[in-house]
């Protein structure tokens, strides 16, 4: 493993390995199992498309699948949402058209995000990117109504990117996409269940599952009042602005 410089990364000058800056690169599975084991999470920049970049990931989150057991929310959730289901195929099966699915993921974030926080070249670097192992795409009766672009290994599963079909909000397509993710996972034996970071209180929502815990910078813990504590601490009075430059900075 070694570290990139960060001004690096905003500019054309080659990545520098300097060994002082949180910007690790993952040379080994090894690597990035510890990587999110110490809360970070991988940086979907344009200089990342042929490494494995992490960077420091505000309040990571994760499920330690051990502890996990479906919560009345949860199962309310799979009941409710019964006619949603899903298939996985690795990133290389996976038939990425830019005209449907590209297009399908940027009327996503437009209308969640705003315009021109997401462009179509940068969906298409989340599908194709050295973290992108896995994609699952969400179906309703036979029809493609959601997406989500994942890391897998022998022990973790990271749900990184969620694009969704807004039409079926009401349906809780978005949580179901979630919780049957979850619920997948300690079938297939993961240990934990990365489900990125909470930088506002809109994020709390992935701490429904049983089992949750976020990185405080030392370790990981169980505490949703610190977690809302810390939220509050950091809070960028600017809200929408703060988010959307979040968004922007890692894909």
């Amino acid at each position: 493993m070694y570290h990139v410089d960060p001004s690096s990364l905003l500019s054309s000058r080659p990545l520098r390995a300097d060994g002082a800056t949180a910007w690790p690169i993952a040379e080994s599975s090894e690597d990035i199992h510890a990587l999110y084991a110490a809360g970070f999470l991988p940086a979907f920049l344009p200089l990342a498309s042929h490494c494995r970049l992490f960077y420091q990931a505000p309040r990571s989150v994760r499920v330690d699948m051990r502890r996990f057991s479906p919560s009345s929310e949860n199962r309310r959730i799979l009941r409710k949402t019964e006619q949603f289901s899903f298939s996985v195929r690795l990133k290389e099966e996976f038939q990425y058209d830019p005209i449907v699915v590209g297009k399908f993921c940027k009327d996503y974030f437009d209308a969640k995000f705003g315009k021109g926080v997401m462009s179509v070249s940068r969906i298409k670097r989340i599908f194709h990117a050295p973290m992108t192992s896995h994609v699952f795409t969400f179906f309703r009766e036979g029809r493609r109504v959601g997406y989500v672009a994942a890391f897998l290994s022998d022990v973790l599963f990271h749900y990184a990117f969620a694009f969704y079909d807004l039409a079926l909000y009401r349906e809780n397509l978005g949580m179901s996409m979630m919780t049957q993710s979850v619920v997948w996972a300690q079938s297939e034996g993961k240990r934990f269940m990365y489900l990125g970071s909470v930088r506002d209180e809109k994020g709390l929502y992935k701490t429904q599952f049983p089992g949750w815990e976020f990185w405080d910078g030392t370790q990981w813990v169980n505490d949703k009042e610190e977690l809302r504590r810390r939220i509050r601490a950091d809070q960028d009075p600017r809200d929408k602005s703060s988010q959307e430059k979040g968004v922007n900075l890692f894909l």
